[in-house]
């Protein structure tokens, strides 16, 4: 074997190696299945952490879209991050980030909280809209979210 085409491989696969971890990070994946973020908070009513959690979103911007006991809906515009990472920079339609954050029992006094987020491009248009759900690579300032849930109760 050529010696240049094996320190040509070599080169290629530590190049896709560093973007692999450049798209996916150093996180954890310890979202509950079906999450795209998750945390777990113990020996707190529901009615504490609905509270914390409305509190939290609100104070990023984000509006409450629906309140159904255990599902909240939250919406805001997006940024231009946004617009870069999943809009079209050809047609400036706008762009609205949709929050789903769920509360599941987990055993006898603990709770999962877990949310799911999608980029809504064009959402008022049924012609041009387009949804595209946040993947693993973009679940940080969700998770960021999540734990600040936690530390407003005290976790």
């Amino acid at each position: 074997m050529n010696k240049s085409k094996w320190n040509f491989s070599l080169g290629g696969l530590g190049l896709l190696a560093i973007v692999w971890l450049g798209a996916t990070g150093c996180q954890s994946f310890n979202a509950s299945p079906g999450n795209l973020a998750s945390v777990t908070i113990t020996n707190r009513p529901m009615a504490d952490v609905a509270a914390a959690v409305t509190k939290v979103f609100t104070a990023h911007a984000f509006d409450e879209v629906s309140n159904r006991g255990n599902s909240f809906t939250f919406s805001r515009a997006g940024t231009s991050a946004d617009r870069m990472a999943y809009g079209s920079l050809t047609f400036h339609r706008p762009i609205t980030v949709r929050v789903v954050v769920t509360t599941r029992p987990q055993g006898a006094d603990s709770l999962v909280v877990g949310c799911n987020a999608w980029i809504i491009e064009a959402e008022n248009d049924p012609v041009f809209q387009e949804v595209h759900p946040v993947r693993s690579f973009g679940r940080g300032p969700y998770e960021d979210l999540l734990k600040e849930v936690q530390a407003q109760l005290g976790e």
